[in-house]
């Protein structure tokens, strides 16, 4: 048998054991959700659905671990990164199958395919210079700092920085997906960056099926989602923007270290392999480290920036409580908990963001999401990955 038609028959045993076991890992996830009443309240629900949401992330990487563990140990070396390609595009795609299925249960109708593919390849876009670097750049790097790593260090810190200062934003909009704002957005935009004396260099619109926005600093850009526009009023979307503005207007000592931490998360990654070979175990522990500090410092300045914006989208919303319902029909859109079992990510809870805008929210503090469905979710998906992947790997061994 030849190389192309084994690699086309292990794809093809990669897409459908990626989507089995995700489905199936999904299914156990959302136990809890499917027994829920239909009148159930959308915090209850979100609060139940997010374990299996979350859980895609780990099941798709359980199982392309599984897959690249097997594919490293029974093939030949020359022949195992022609494997792994075709292991992590499947991967990507079974899972990703999986997931767009999930969020049209959970999300409802309303959200496209074709929005939601939309969304992917723009997150996809965004972030595809700093793939590329983490992908590309240890095969290319030697185990020692020489000449030839440093050069390719040098251009993988370029493609970094370019794509943290928004490269990705730069094709999205070459690729029109990204739209200059409609007359309607764009008028609510500078009639708020005019109260607020901020200088705003484009308002942009992007069809997905995830009501967001989101400023970007070094460009000055605000981006608002359709599906944000399509859920809000007027008075709502004025205070969110009030919101990013916020972003834009941030120190730039602040923005500088969100460059710097962004950059130094990709870059320790690209460093592993010339590490090890010059310090071994001890150069990676020390790498490590400097991984968390660059994580965690930085968290705590985000989060107080968030907790600053969201002060400035109540300055700018035009009746008490506009802000606040403006966050919680994006929660509630997204099916995003009101409140997350930790309090270290960036973003405050929902819930003392209502309280803190200035309303009492109409639903009684929820619980956060429960651990057991994540957990079974992914173990799930694991096991029946590496019960589905046994005659393939016999098949790779004795083809």
């Amino acid at each position: 048998m030849t190389l192309a038609i084994s690699l086309l028959l292990f794809s093809a045993a990669v897409l459908v054991i990626t989507i089995i076991s995700s489905w199936l890992g999904s299914f156990i996830g959302l136990w809890s959700y499917r027994r829920l009443p239909p009148d159930a309240h959308w915090a209850e629900r979100a609060r139940l659905a997010y374990p299996a949401r979350l859980a895609s992330i780990g099941t798709a990487f359980i199982i392309a671990m599984i897959g690249a563990a097997g594919v490293f140990i029974i093939t030949e070396k020359p022949i195992s990164w022609a494997y792994i390609a075709c292991l992590a595009l499947c991967t990507l795609a079974g899972s990703r199958f999986v997931a767009s299925r999930v969020s049209r249960r959970i999300l409802g109708p309303e959200t496209r395919l074709q929005n939601r593919m939309r969304w992917f390849v723009a997150q996809l876009t965004v972030a595809g210079s700093q793939l590329a670097v983490v992908i590309v750049s240890p095969i290319l790097l030697p185990n020692t700092f020489n000449a030839r790593a440093a050069v390719i260090l040098l251009i993988a810190l370029i493609v970094l920085v370019a794509g943290t200062c928004g490269g990705g934003l730069w094709v999205l909009r070459r690729l029109g997906m990204l739209m200059p704002a409609s007359p309607h957005l764009a008028t609510i935009g500078r009639s708020v960056a005019q109260r607020a004396g901020i200088d705003v260099r484009g308002v942009f619109e992007l069809k997905a099926s995830v009501a967001n926005a989101i400023a970007f600093p070094i460009l000055r850009w605000v981006i608002f989602t359709s599906r944000a526009l399509d859920v809000l009023t007027d008075a709502q979307v004025s205070a969110l923007f009030g919101h990013e503005l916020a972003h834009l207007n941030e120190p730039r000592a602040v923005t500088i270290l969100r460059v710097f931490t962004s950059i130094w998360i990709f870059f320790t990654i690209v460093l592993v392999r010339p590490v090890i070979g010059e310090f071994g175990g001890l150069g990676v522990l020390a790498l490590w480290l400097c991984f968390l500090l660059v994580i965690i410092i930085p968290r705590r300045v985000m989060r107080r920036m968030e907790e600053r914006a969201d002060k400035a989208g109540k300055t700018y919303e035009e009746e008490q409580g506009t802000y606040a319902q403006a966050l919680e029909k994006i929660y509630e859109t997204n099916l995003i908990p009101a409140v997350m079992r930790t309090k270290r990510q960036i973003h405050p809870h929902l819930y003392d963001r209502m309280v803190a805008a200035g309303i009492t929210p109409s639903f009684p503090r929820p619980a956060p999401p429960p651990r057991l469905p994540k957990f079974l979710s992914v173990a799930t998906a694991g096991l029946t990955a590496a019960l589905l992947y046994a005659p393939v790997f016999a098949f790779l061994k004795f083809r």
